[in-house]
């Protein structure tokens, strides 16, 4: 297969006379466009990978990645990592997935690991540090490591803020840095915001889910039998309760969030090990071999062996 890498920097004289900056990579091969995405840093001479205790906040690199193959992606950084899901799916830590509409900051010095499994995903990403940025968030409520849920229409709001972002990026007028400083606390408000609004539409209480317990179930013990009843008496509910306030939550019922669990994890197996459709879909919680391939046909298109023909892991981005 022929595969085609372009990387590289762009600068010149903008309308108004100043220097911009821009750079773009991306990744083609014989089955078609792979990845883009535009990443800028605040030095392309220096290594941006840095924790600094000088400054307030210091942005060292901000991008946004549209990628159609599957990708791993595992790291230790020196600054804190926030990522944001425009669309898509990544599985996080071999584990979780973190959908459309929900970001995560990952606090420095702490290994991650992200991939695509499957599909398509489109995210923003933004790496900074300073000596008040544990502070900002305890004070904006937004804890480390945590995967947060926006309501509808954050995405676009983020999008306005993030082409700011990226334009204080190409330009570089005076005081670049701390205008970039400044529209990342904007990014943060923005969110921090959203968090709330969230939480008040759907129930949520002094930033604690209100399903919190029975969600930590699902996603220990989805290979297990978990039952309805027993997961709304968790939270004190009636069942048709429950799966109201779940829906309106997740998007989803109880019943395809766990399935949803199941075949991410049956995703991972597959491209991962060499375990029998039998073993993954034991290991997945289903007795039954062909009821598996069924379900998992249904939610991708394709058979357990063709995903995994089509999807055997290969170290990505």
């Amino acid at each position: 297969m022929t595969c085609i890498l372009f990387d590289f920097s762009i600068q010149y004289k903008g309308k108004n006379g100043n220097t911009q900056f821009d750079r773009i990579y991306g990744q083609i091969d014989n089955s078609g466009f792979i990845m883009e995405y535009q990443a800028f840093y605040r030095s392309y001479l220096e290594d941006t990978n840095i924790e600094s205790d000088t400054v307030p906040m210091l942005v060292n690199c901000v991008g946004r990645y549209d990628i159609s193959k599957p990708f791993v992606t595992c790291d230790i950084r020196n600054d804190w990592y926030l990522q944001i899901i425009r669309s898509g799916e990544l599985v996080c830590d071999g584990r979780e997935g973190i959908f459309t509409g929900q970001f995560v900051i990952r606090s420095p010095q702490k290994m991650y690991k992200y991939e695509l499994v499957d599909g398509e995903v489109s995210y923003y990403c933004a790496h900074f540090t300073g000596y008040r940025v544990r502070e900002l968030m305890e004070l904006m409520g937004i804890s480390a490591d945590r995967v947060y849920t926006l309501p509808k229409n954050t995405i676009g709001e983020l999008d306005k803020e993030f082409s700011k972002l990226f334009n204080e990026f190409k330009f570089r007028h005076e005081c670049f840095e701390e205008a970039c400083a400044a529209l990342l606390c904007s990014v943060l408000i923005v969110l921090a915001r959203a968090i709330k609004r969230f939480e008040r539409l759907r129930g949520f209480s002094k930033g604690t889910s209100r399903l919190e317990l029975s969600l930590g179930m699902m996603h220990q013990h989805f290979a297990g039998t978990l039952k309805i009843c027993e997961l709304a008496r968790l939270e004190h509910m009636s069942e048709s309760r429950y799966r109201s306030i779940f829906k309106q939550i997740y998007g989803s019922s109880p019943g395809e969030y766990i399935t949803k669990l199941r075949l991410s994890r049956a995703c991972e197996l597959l491209s991962t090990t060499d375990f029998t459709v039998t073993e993954v879909a034991r290991a997945c919680g289903y007795a039954d071999a062909l009821y598996f391939s069924r379900i998992f046909n249904k939610k991708s298109g394709m058979s357990p062996r063709e995903y995994r023909k089509a999807n055997r892991k290969k170290d990505g981005v």
